[in-house]
């Protein structure tokens, strides 16, 4: 620790944290996904059939689903697992049904803003090189994505279909 009183820390027990049981379920989890992919790597180097819906298969991909859902679980329990950029743009922008565009806005720049991220990160440090068309394609359907589901979430007003009256 330091001396400052200017620097100040974060305690422990402000922060969120895991219970026991919830670390078990997510050890359980692990062990299920990491499990199914062994038995699926083990089935394609012996030959095994090769169709969607084998028991290695089954083993592996309801693994990884459960392991997914779990951890969207847990993220959408605690506050800030949506990432420091969404967060910024969540209080910039206060989306809401009662700010339709600030809502549409939000969901359809965050997608975008995460996406260009994962593909910066990749090029920074060189592990994959993919073309441009790839990152603008997968970035500008995300954005899409999230506007859609936005306009579900708080679909634009319908425009009324009277005939006024003749004066």
């Amino acid at each position: 620790m330091t001396d400052d009183p200017t620097v100040t820390a974060t305690p422990a027990a402000a922060r969120p944290r895991a219970s026991r049981r919830e670390d078990l379920l997510t050890t359980v989890f692990a062990t299920w996904l990491i499990v199914g992919t062994f038995v699926d790597g083990w089935a394609h180097n012996n030959d095994k059939p090769e169709t969607l819906f084998t028991p290695w298969h089954a083993q592996f991909y309801s693994g990884f689903l459960a392991s997914a859902a779990w951890m969207a679980w847990i993220v959408q329990r605690r506050p800030g697992g949506a990432g420091l950029i969404a967060d910024v743009l969540y209080r910039r922008l206060r989306p809401g049904p009662d700010r339709p565009w600030s809502l549409r806005a939000w969901a359809a720049i965050v997608p975008a803003v995460m996406w260009l991220a994962y593909f910066a990160l990749l090029d920074a440090f060189r592990s994959v090189g993919w073309s441009v068309e790839l990152w603008s394609g997968v970035t500008v359907m995300s954005a899409m994505a999230g506007l859609g589901l936005a306009l579900l979430m708080v679909p634009p007003p319908i425009p009324s279909l009277e005939v006024p009256a003749p004066t």
